[in-house]
């Protein structure tokens, strides 16, 4: 039975619990989290205790402290840190684990929190009691919803700054082969259909078609080098010789490319932060 830890009404877990539910070492989970600190918002996706709050945490929670007892941080994961430690595990079984997670642990008590579709009776009470009922029924429900933009701003706020940052800059292959990594790891898509479909894109939008002069490329480089040596390049290494990130720095459009690509990272970014807070 996982054991249910609060903190401010919002459950939360170790990272020594979010390691074993996803079936890693927290030497791991660690690792993730430092390698992409800045997708990580504390008091969004973590809390972290020292001092005296660790202190109480490790004594009311004896049970579950092995291995924190000589942490000088406890580190608490909420629902969207622990997806976000699934996004980067990126395993059937983290995943499977965060989608338990939410039916049976996060879930449970976001449903507490939800306003009341029916009013309680309330006949029987004085109209100044009945009064400050509903009041704090209506606060609550202003609160939520406070709660809810304030997440999805955070959010879109972070899929804005790679929007601009990736834009304002200027691409060249390193940086575009970054992007296209973390494109990767949002989406859970191969390598070669990600190039493809932007291909698709580009020469949709632009009348660019990269896949055809890479093509044109290799048979002309392939051909070249059997009349020079009477022998053929392998597939593996005419790839290597010929690829597209290379076509496109020639073509002058990787500029092209790289604005497509942070336009769909973005797209993903907020896809994904707007369903956490629905």
């Amino acid at each position: 039975m996982l054991k249910v830890i609060e903190r401010k009404n919002v459950r939360v877990l170790t990272t020594v619990q979010v390691a074993e539910l996803f079936g890693t070492e927290t030497k791991v989970i660690s690792y993730n989290f430092n390698y992409n600190k800045e997708r990580y918002q504390e008091g969004l996706h973590y809390i972290v205790l020292s001092g005296i709050e660790r202190k109480e945490f490790l004594f009311n929670n004896m049970e579950i402290h092995d291995g924190l007892k000589h942490a000088k941080f406890i580190y608490l994961w909420t629902e969207k840190g622990a997806f976000l430690h699934a996004k980067s595990l990126n395993t059937d079984k983290a995943w499977n684990a965060y989608s338990q997670l939410v039916d049976d642990y996060f879930k449970k008590v976001e449903e507490a929190k939800q306003p009341q579709t029916t009013s309680p009776d309330l006949t029987g009470l004085s109209p100044q009691l009945q009064f400050m009922i509903q009041m704090e029924q209506k606060h609550n429900a202003l609160e939520a919803k406070l709660t809810m933009y304030e997440s999805n701003q955070n959010q879109t706020n972070e899929a804005m700054n790679t929007l601009t940052e990736n834009l304002l800059a200027v691409p060249d292959s390193a940086k575009v082969v970054a992007t296209i990594n973390e494109y990767a790891r949002w989406t859970r898509l191969g390598h070669n259909e990600i190039y493809n479909n932007i291909y698709a894109i580009l020469k949709q939008k632009h009348g660019i078609d990269v896949k055809q002069r890479v093509e044109n490329e290799r048979e002309k480089a392939q051909k070249a080098y059997s009349e020079r040596t009477g022998k053929y390049y392998s597939e593996s290494t005419l790839k290597g010789r010929i690829n597209g990130m290379d076509v496109m720095v020639r073509m002058g459009c990787l500029d092209k490319f790289n604005t497509i690509l942070v336009g769909l990272l973005s797209k993903e970014k907020i896809k994904s932060t707007l369903s956490l807070v629905r």
